[in-house]
């Protein structure tokens, strides 16, 4: 008898065990878990953004040479030998860390090679001895002040006129810009931005007029 009375009490448990486990599912199952579109739509799409600078601006001519012990030897087209003088400063990066450093222009060829049709040029590094071999050196040219300067990367060109996206109030507005100049990772803005403006910076292949956004600096800069 008291055997029965184990079996009927062991049943009666588990049978509450599989009643508990299953409210325990619908209720997961009842619960909504919000969608990426969802997510966006209530908090913002996610984007970083940069904020639109007064400053300095240089166009470069890039060269492709080697060094001669202190003197980097290499030359540039005759459209672009107008650009290149004695005097002028040269830079070139070194290393994975991006090592600057600065040279000068010594010398320009007048006229071009009858080999290549280039114009040779030579820049001495004169406190830089170490350095060797194939290296590729930027002369800034065309250098402007107190103009207005963003990435590269917040420009969009996929339409017929450029255009950024300025963020306020966390919604975007397109805008239209004018490029007066450009080098390899900024551009000069003639107009369509102001001093102070924040922009989008970051892939905006997705992202429309007047879309809410939220803007996530702090992750890159902890990348």
């Amino acid at each position: 008898m008291k055997g029965i009375i184990t079996i009927v009490v062991f049943l009666a448990v588990y049978a509450g065990g599989l009643l508990w486990k299953g409210s325990v599912v619908d209720e997961k199952k009842a619960r909504h878990f919000p969608s990426i579109y969802e997510l966006h739509k209530e908090n913002g799409v996610p984007v970083y953004t940069e904020e639109v600078l007064r400053g300095k601006f240089e166009q470069l001519i890039t060269v492709t040479g080697r060094f001669d012990g202190t003197t980097f030897k290499a030359s540039v087209t005759p459209q672009d030998r107008s650009k290149v003088y004695v005097g002028q400063s040269a830079i070139i990066e070194v290393g994975d860390e991006k090592t600057r450093f600065t040279g000068t222009v010594s010398h320009v060829a007048a006229r071009p090679s009858l080999l290549t049709g280039l114009n040779e040029v030579e820049i001495r590094f004169p406190r830089h001895k170490k350095l060797t071999g194939h290296y590729t050196v930027d002369l800034p040219f065309n250098a402007k002040t107190n103009v207005l300067v963003v990435s590269r990367d917040s420009v969009n060109l996929r339409e017929k006129v450029p255009f950024v996206y300025v963020v306020r109030d966390n919604q975007l507005l397109k805008q239209d810009v004018k490029i007066a100049g450009s080098n390899s990772m900024y551009y000069q803005l003639a107009s369509g931005v102001k001093e102070g403006d924040m922009i989008v910076s970051s892939d905006s292949r997705n992202l429309s007029d007047g879309l809410k956004v939220k803007i996530v600096n702090e992750l890159r800069n902890n990348l």
